[in-house]
């Protein structure tokens, strides 16, 4: 082990297992790309050039350069519903239509947690405003919480009665993107990160994506996220998300994290 300045201790990596952790963790999380592959290692790992390799190892993997997307710079959303606070603001989306799954699914139900950037998933066969609606008030505000505002774009599920309605009686208040800036919606930018990840795992049988969706939304929520440099995890339930290294390794202390502070700081980042 090393001891790092704050007093957390870190296991050294020789030379002869780098690359294999270094693998390992990039397929585990979804081939994260290298900086959020270098941070989630760095939590546990200590190599000098741990940084250096992971950026060289994931510019080679095969698998990324086919699924990998260009960026866009999306609008920013409306700057007089920032949220202060996780559950402030829930932004919602539909992924698909997809290649008709195991049970009939067809369609990824996208829940994101603005400030947070927690991500819940919800495979399903149709995409109606009853059926979405029903999973925000039997599933999400179960799993997650009661959001304050649901964002969505103008699609015809997310303008239909009932789904005002009902997420009008748990005091839900629902708002849209503009129509003229459909990309302002903050799920865009995790759309395309699900079709990278989906293309990365399913590009050989498209059928199997359901097969897949809770890995990619754990994936997700248990990396540093860019634009708050946190973990999702982490900000929606401030407690320590599941690490299968700190699992399988027993270190000598294991100092508790601030997650109040942690907060703050994602406070600062998302505006």
């Amino acid at each position: 082990f090393k001891r790092m300045k704050a007093g957390k201790f870190l296991v050294c990596l020789p030379n002869k297992i780098l690359i294999e952790i270094i693998n390992d963790c990039h397929e585990r999380y979804g081939h994260i790309g290298a900086k959020k592959c270098h941070k989630k290692l760095k939590e546990t790992y200590y190599h000098p050039n741990l940084g250096t390799t992971t950026r060289k190892f994931v510019r080679s993997c095969e698998i990324c350069q086919k699924s990998k997307i260009n960026t866009v710079t999306s609008e920013g959303f409306m700057k007089n519903i920032i949220p202060e606070n996780s559950l402030d603001l829930v932004a919602v989306d539909l992924f698909g239509e997809l290649p008709t799954g195991r049970g009939g699914i067809k369609y990824i139900f996208v829940v994101l947690d603005v400030f947070s950037k927690f991500i819940k998933l919800y495979p399903v066969k149709k995409a109606t405003a009853k059926i979405l609606s029903k999973k925000i008030v039997m599933n999400y505000i179960n799993e997650v919480g009661k959001p304050k505002t649901i964002l969505s774009d103008h699609g015809s599920q997310f303008t239909a009665n009932i789904w005002y309605e009902t997420l009008g009686w748990e005091g839900i208040k629902v708002t849209h993107t503009s129509v003229y800036h459909p990309q302002s919606n903050p799920s865009e930018r995790c759309m395309r990160e699900l079709g990278r990840m989906f293309r990365a795992y399913v590009s050989d049988n498209h059928q199997k994506w359901g097969e897949y969706v809770q890995f990619i939304e754990t994936c997700i929520n248990h990396s540093v996220h860019d634009s708050i440099n946190m973990i999702p995890h982490e900000i929606i339930y401030k407690k320590q998300c599941p690490d299968i290294y700190h699992t399988l390794i027993k270190f000598p202390q294991k100092p508790d994290k601030d997650y109040e502070k942690q907060v703050v700081l994602a406070r600062k980042h998302i505006k």
